[in-house]
């Protein structure tokens, strides 16, 4: 008697199952405070970390005083201070790019929880003044030595001081400077620095690709 074999294709396969991907598009339930939101990188930054899914706190320092903000309760898993500009005199432009500042990292304890980043938008010209902006040169400095101080006497936190070149904006292109830094690369490389959280980073200088300005 002749028995019929089972053909191995007739077994029945398991079926592919839906991907539940809800865990990926999550939000990432992570905070981030910010100054200078309005500005030309700082607006940038705004839409980068919301792309990634991070609760972007919008921060204005003149309306809201470091005090103030550790007074709520509230601490982020990350800071930006990416506000400054130039000023009608010396005070002015020590005011914004210096005195604010360090009012918030004088706070920075209260503002951020372990292993918190903070990220302090300093300048090139800190490195290299020019006697018609020794002043914004200065005051930048100053910023970027109290983030250096900071790292040192806090391992706890992550802090790095970033001094970079011209950057995509319509000042850039305003003034003329034809080698610049895209903008949306600089926000990727501060997003990377936030998102290692087990690295800490003192200081970056960045200089668009084929300037040699540091």
């Amino acid at each position: 008697m002749i028995t019929s074999n089972k053909n191995s294709n007739s077994k029945k396969q398991p079926q592919p199952q839906p991907v539940n991907d809800s865990k990926h598009n999550k939000p990432m339930n992570k905070k981030l405070f910010i100054t200078g939101f309005t500005g030309s990188i700082g607006s940038h930054l705004v839409k980068a970390f919301r792309n990634r899914k991070w609760r972007v706190v919008p921060w204005d320092p003149r309306v809201n005083s470091a005090k103030a903000m550790v007074a709520r309760k509230e601490k982020a898993d990350a800071l930006i201070i990416a506000h400054g500009g130039d000023g009608a005199n010396q005070y002015e432009v020590f005011a914004k790019n210096t005195f604010s500042v360090s009012n918030i990292l004088r706070q920075i304890d209260g503002l951020l929880k372990p292993g918190g980043c903070v990220i302090v938008l300093t300048s090139r010209r800190a490195l290299r003044p020019t006697e018609e902006e020794w002043e914004y040169a200065a005051a930048k400095a100053a910023a970027h030595a109290y983030a250096l101080a900071l790292y040192r006497s806090r391992p706890h936190l992550r802090i790095t001081a970033i001094a970079p070149g011209w950057v995509q904006s319509r000042l850039a292109r305003r003034l003329g400077a034809t080698k610049v830094i895209p903008v949306g690369q600089l926000c990727d490389l501060i997003a990377a620095c936030v998102a290692a959280d087990k690295v800490r980073i003192p200081q970056l200088f960045l200089e668009p690709l084929g300037s040699s300005e540091f």
